[in-house]
C-alpha cells in the first residue's frame, strides 16, 4: 500500500511539474481544430449537438460582432451518410464563452431540414445514423451581419483553436425505456486533403441544392428529447 502510495505521489509530482512548466511558458496542451462524432439509433431519440468556444484563440485574431469580442471562431459542420456520402454542410459563429447547439434529425432548426442529397437522406433514412465532423476556421471581422463573419463552409479561413464539442447518443435496452449517452467529439488530425474532401463536398452540395445549407446554430444547449 506504501509503494503504491509513494508511485501516485511521484506521478502527481510529475504532472504537477509539468502543467506548471507549461502555464509559465505560456504553452497549452495542442487543440485539435478537427472532431467528429456520430448519431446513432435516430428512430428511438434525436441527437443533438452542443458546442462552445474556450477562448483559447483571443488576441491571434481581429475582434469582431461589433468590435467587442476576441477570438471569436466559425464552427463549419460536416455531415455524412454511414456510407460516406455528404448530406449537408452550414457553419456557426462561435464567440468566446458562447454555447450554440443543433438538432440532429427532430424539430426546427435540424442538420436535416434542408437536405436535398436524396442518395444520402436515404441512408441515414434507413439507418437511422449519421457521421458528423467540425472544423474550427477563423472569422474574417468584416461584414454588416452574423452571417457575414463566416466564409461559406465550403470556403473557410484557416484552422483555428477554441473548439469544444459534445453529442449524445440513444441506445436500445432490455426494457421499455431509451438510454440516453453524452460525448465529447473525438479529436482528430486534420490534412489537407481532408480539408479537401470536405469543401468540395460541401461545395456540390451547395451548387446542386441552390446554396441551401443545413440551418444556423441556435443560442443555449439542447437536451435530447425522446420519440
Amino acid at each position: 500500500m506504501k509503494h503504491r502510495l509513494m508511485i501516485w505521489k511521484c506521478n502527481f509530482f510529475v504532472f504537477f511539474t509539468l502543467a506548471l512548466s507549461l502555464t509559465m511558458s505560456g504553452q497549452a496542451p495542442p487543440e485539435y481544430p478537427y472532431q467528429v462524432n456520430y448519431a446513432s439509433n435516430l428512430n428511438l431519440g434525436d441527437g443533438v449537438v452542443n458546442v462552445i468556444n474556450n477562448g483559447s484563440s483571443a488576441g491571434s485574431n481581429i475582434p469582431i460582432v461589433g468590435g467587442n469580442t476576441y477570438g471569436d471562431i466559425c464552427v463549419n459542420v460536416y455531415v455524412y451518410s454511414p456510407d460516406q456520402e455528404q448530406a449537408t454542410c452550414c457553419t456557426c459563429l462561435v464567440s468566446p464563452n458562447t454555447l450554440h447547439s443543433w438538432p440532429v434529425s427532430f424539430g426546427p432548426g435540424n442538420l436535416l431540414q434542408n437536405v436535398t442529397n436524396p442518395s444520402a437522406l436515404f441512408s441515414i433514412r434507413a439507418s437511422n445514423s449519421l457521421v458528423i465532423k467540425l472544423l474550427a476556421t477563423a472569422a474574417t471581422g468584416a461584414g454588416a451581419a452574423l452571417a457575414d463573419f463566416c466564409p461559406r463552409p465550403d470556403t473557410p479561413n484557416g484552422v483555428a483553436s477554441g473548439m469544444a464539442a459534445w453529442a449524445t447518443h440513444s441506445h436500445p435496452t432490455n426494457t421499455a425505456t431509451v438510454a440516453i449517452t453524452e460525448t465529447l467529439f473525438a479529436p482528430a488530425s486534420v490534412t489537407s486533403g481532408e480539408i479537401a474532401k470536405l469543401t468540395q463536398d460541401c461545395g456540390y452540395n451547395l451548387t446542386h441544392g441552390n446554396q441551401v445549407q443545413c440551418p444556423a446554430c441556435r443560442i443555449g444547449g439542447l437536451a435530447t428529447p425522446t420519440f
